[in-house]
């Protein structure tokens, strides 16, 4: 089991894609449908002739089994341009190389992890189906019916897109969480009996400090130390500290007034998870009860119980195990679905389509 304290967030672009995009509606104004005479105007050239009559039947690359068509690509050309969140003055050359990548491993991924879930009958409810027809809504209103249509697409294409989108997000969804569920309860069980805490761990330095007032190290890299005269005032300081804190005063109030706070720090865990040192004088500490003065490297030091036993720690600690252990998981399963179909990057596009694809005009449309 991995002890991390971490949420390691998916670098999957196909399957949070759907939930972006969501993001679209009232982000900026809808596009005026009434098509323009510059927009009609729009030769074959800008659009490499691949006009609305042509891109449901212009085939751009094969995944699997399955042929792909210049229509689809460009609906998720229009997520990602649009995501980007730059203007068209701001948009270069290289931001067309990287959407058109992006836009082809979305597509990928996507494909082929919606032919795993419908193979493992992933079935879509009601509210599945209703977020849906609100995103392609959003979709299409952000963008604008005769804008989409002068490029091919429909809006039965758009609902086809988020549809298979929200199935691979779904799938993703169930699969993790029986695998969270099941972690979670084998987690719940083994740290059942151990006791949660948040502490304070002060340190009062009996080490030099440098110009900037970090640790004086010598030339072999060892920290210099205080004279004894100098150790035993700083002595003197931590009794005084730990008499106060033993008589109620706030911690971090005491840490400022002997100007130790450089050299203190707050972290949680269990007893069992300390070293074998600091288990042993944690072990019994009560909130609000400080541990006796012992001696580190660094200086003296007092390590001070801001809260024992506390089953609010336990659970977010639990869950954070969990959650990254769950997608540590799932992102092997995932990568073995996706090995499930051979992608030859060069052959499987249909000539040099995709490459000789320009996306001047689409930019300049979406982002003007």
């Amino acid at each position: 089991m991995k002890n991390k304290a971490y949420i390691k967030k998916l670098a999957a672009y196909a399957v949070v894609l759907s939930m972006s995009v969501a993001a679209l509606s009232g982000c900026k104004s809808e596009k005026n449908n009434e098509t323009t005479a510059e927009t009609s105007t729009q030769t074959d050239a800008s659009k490499d002739g691949k006009t609305d009559a042509t891109a449901s039947k212009t085939k751009v690359m094969v995944i699997g089994d399955e042929d792909i068509y210049l229509d689809e690509l460009t609906v998720y050309l229009f997520q990602n341009i649009y995501l980007k969140g730059k203007t068209a003055e701001e948009w270069s050359e290289n931001d067309d190389i990287a959407a058109k990548k992006e836009v082809l491993s979305s597509i990928r991924e996507t494909k082929i992890l919606y032919k795993v879930a419908k193979d493992n009958a992933v079935e879509l409810n009601d509210s599945d189906r209703d977020t849906i027809e609100m995103t392609s809504i959003n979709y299409i209103k952000t963008f604008g019916t005769e804008l989409l249509a002068s490029y091919g697409v429909s809006e039965e294409l758009v609902k086809k897109v988020f549809e298979e989108q929200a199935t691979v997000q779904k799938f993703e969804n169930d699969i993790k969480n029986d695998m969270g569920q099941k972690i979670t309860a084998d987690l719940e069980k083994e740290y059942k009996d151990m006791s949660f805490n948040s502490i304070y761990y002060m340190v009062f330095p009996t080490i030099e400090k440098d110009a900037n007032g970090d640790p004086a190290v010598d030339a072999d890299g060892n920290y210099i130390s205080m004279t004894d005269e100098e150790k035993a005032a700083v002595m003197e300081d931590a009794k005084k500290a730990l008499e106060e804190l033993r008589g109620g005063a706030n911690y971090k109030e005491v840490a400022d007034k002997y100007k130790i706070t450089d050299y203190c720090y707050e972290t949680s865990g269990y007893i069992g998870g300390y070293s074998d040192d600091l288990n042993e004088k944690l072990e019994g500490l009560k909130t609000g009860e400080c541990t006796d003065i012992f001696e580190q490297e660094k200086g003296y030091s007092v390590v001070y119980m801001v809260s024992a036993d506390d089953e609010s720690l336990k659970t977010n600690y639990v869950y954070l195990i969990s959650k990254d252990y769950t997608d540590d998981q799932y992102e092997i399963l995932r990568n073995n679905w996706l090995a499930t179909v051979e992608i030859d990057e060069v052959n499987d596009m249909e000539g040099t389509v995709w490459d000789d694809y320009s996306l001047d005009s689409i930019v300049t449309d979406i982002l003007k």
